[in-house]
């Protein structure tokens, strides 16, 4: 009976990914610092021009202290390494059914919390000056409505409620930037002691965070 509930299982999941559309975000690949590879800034599509541009205006509205050159280094390294890290991680659409697919193995990342690691790692990295990050939480610890993990962004510190989220899962790759309190997530400070590592390392991150569903944290 377990047999023939496992050969189900696998192909109502194969059948689902057959039927699913690969994300190609336009074959943007970016290093770690999020910086272009092959392809400068004026050949990418005018649609991510203009989501640098937007982003960049909603960061400097954050503060006035906020350095201009950061915040534009910041809009376009996040916009283009969310679009990267789709292509890395072989992306299927929905997102949620991609989750599926990192859960039972069929792909080793690309649920909400490895966006966040790998584009906050980057941007703290960076050690801008007048900006810092924050892991943002919204339904810590539930199954339905899903556990979600974003990046956050506010002027040096400011509170998290003022700030700006950084989500690159949300629209596979294709990242969302809006205020905390105008999100329909209604996001929170993750405490990232309960991940037990240093911010910058990766090995040893639990497979799961508190109570939530996001697994494969270290998983390349």
């Amino acid at each position: 009976m377990l047999k023939i509930y496992r050969f189900t299982l696998l192909s109502f999941i194969l059948a689902i990914t057959i039927a699913c559309v690969p994300v190609n975000q336009n074959k943007i690949e970016t290093d770690k610092q999020g910086q272009l590879i092959g392809i400068n800034l004026e050949d990418t599509s005018e649609k991510h021009r203009q989501k640098t541009d937007e982003l960049f205006q909603m960061v400097m509205q954050l503060d006035g202290n906020i350095d201009p050159v950061e915040a534009r280094d910041l809009a376009n390294s996040t916009v283009y390494r969310g679009l990267s890290l789709a292509n890395e991680f072989e992306l299927t659409w929905p997102p949620v059914w991609h989750n599926v697919l990192v859960n039972y193995g069929y792909r080793p990342r690309g649920l909400c919390i490895h966006f966040c690691y790998d584009i906050l790692t980057m941007l703290r990295e960076k050690n801008y000056k007048t900006m810092q990050f924050h892991w943002g939480i919204a339904n810590e610890g539930s199954s339905y409505p899903l556990e979600h993990s974003s990046p956050v962004v506010t002027a040096i510190g400011q509170d998290f409620y003022a700030g700006v989220v950084l989500d690159a899962w949300r629209k596979s790759g294709d990242l969302v930037y809006t205020p905390v309190l105008g999100d329909k997530y209604e996001w929170h400070p993750f405490d990232e002691s309960k991940l037990n590592v240093p911010k910058a390392s990766r090995e040893s991150v639990p497979k799961k965070l508190k109570g939530g569903q996001q697994t494969i944290m270290n998983a390349e």
